[in-house]
């Protein structure tokens, strides 16, 4: 975050009086109590001119060495950069110790100042080991409850955020919008307070990435089909007249799996949705079907003689989790004989008529 100070300022030099000014003025807005708030200060050199006409105006309206006093300023870590001195100025030294002692907050007395004239690694190192590691050891925080896209999600015991649904994701982009709230402990003086993060972000469905160092990839297998007789099978005959939906699903959560049925042929379409009842790790139903016309209020599939029987399972809480299964149906080529008999009429001593008895209907 920058921030812009709401004055302005006028230098011809090193300005250190403006830089405290306009944090101070920062802090006077910030959601943070006192001692939750620190400045890191990287200094070159003292403050410049020091002598002359107007060092007032130079030095944003104070004596040049103003900044010495450390009033109203939180704690403050500060490194001066300078490649032949062996030590910080004089004057930073008495603001770090105005400011250990301005009574500002619990946590000012850790203010300190360090001079520096190695490389960037260096800073940065010294950084990390004595600002950002006691900044952030100071405190410990718990999370207490999570909102994503507005499901909430209260912290279990095992500090592991579950909601009750999956979310979806669009066929291109999808945005996401996280909250947590957070319970902060001061180890110093053991108070404790609440923080609320917000964190908004993207998903974007692709192939062309590979998978994030930190991230994975867990998809769940599911499928539906049909079964006859308890088999599964890739086509329907006209003795097939109980039919079963049988949908499986490794993981995805589903409390409930309906499916919708219905023939191919749009003039004369059939079509209804039945719930699938859970049992041994599957979601299944029956239904029968036969060569008719359409009857939409029966719960049976009419279908035609040249068609086919589709089945389909959409999830409502993800439109991309949908699975659609289409079965051929056609006229068995195998018939029944009742009986057969062959006849030679004209007493040639060749068989010259056979008749055959058949089973079942016939169909046109």
């Amino acid at each position: 975050m920058i921030y812009s100070p709401l004055f302005n300022g006028e230098a011809n030099g090193t300005n250190i009086n403006n830089a405290f000014l306009a944090a101070q003025q920062a802090f006077a807005s910030s959601k943070n109590g006192k001692e939750r708030q620190f400045i890191i200060f990287l200094s070159d050199g003292e403050p410049y001119p020091t002598t002359g006409a107007n060092l007032v105006r130079l030095h944003g309206g104070k004596e040049p060495n103003w900044f010495e006093e450390g009033v109203n300023t939180p704690t403050t870590f500060t490194v001066y950069l300078h490649r032949t001195e062996t030590t910080a100025p004089a004057s930073m030294q008495r603001m770090t110790t105005n400011i250990q002692n301005n009574g500002y907050s619990s946590s000012n007395p850790m203010s300190k100042i360090w001079r520096l004239n190695t490389d960037y690694s260096s800073l940065m190192s010294l950084l990390m080991t004595n600002v950002i590691q006691p900044i952030t050891s100071q405190y410990t925080g718990s999370p207490v409850s999570m909102v994503f896209n507005q499901v909430v999600s209260n912290k279990p015991a095992d500090a592991i955020f579950q909601f009750s649904q999956n979310f979806p994701l669009k066929s291109d982009t999808t945005n996401f919008t996280m909250s947590v709230s957070y319970e902060v402990q001061d180890k110093t003086t053991g108070e404790k307070s609440d923080t609320v993060s917000n964190i908004s972000f993207n998903v974007i469905r692709t192939d062309k990435v590979s998978v994030p160092t930190l991230g994975t990839v867990n998809c769940y297998d599911r499928d539906i089909e049909l079964r006859f007789n308890g088999n599964p099978i890739t086509s329907v005959n006209e003795t097939m007249n109980e039919l079963e939906v049988v949908f499986t699903a490794a993981g995805g959560n589903y409390t409930n799996v309906d499916v919708e049925i219905k023939n191919a042929d749009n003039a004369f379409q059939d079509i209804f949705t039945i719930p699938l009842t859970y049992s041994n790790n599957t979601w299944t139903k029956k239904f029968f079907r036969t060569i008719a016309s359409p009857v939409l209020t029966d719960q049976q599939l009419q279908h035609q003689s040249s068609d086919s029987i589709i089945i389909i399972y959409r999830n409502p809480a993800i439109p991309l989790d949908t699975i659609r299964k289409s079965y051929l149906f056609s006229i068995s080529k195998t018939i029944s004989l009742n009986a057969a008999a062959y006849y030679d009429k004209n007493a040639d001593g060749f068989i010259d008529s056979i008749f055959i008895a058949v089973s079942g209907s016939l169909i046109q």
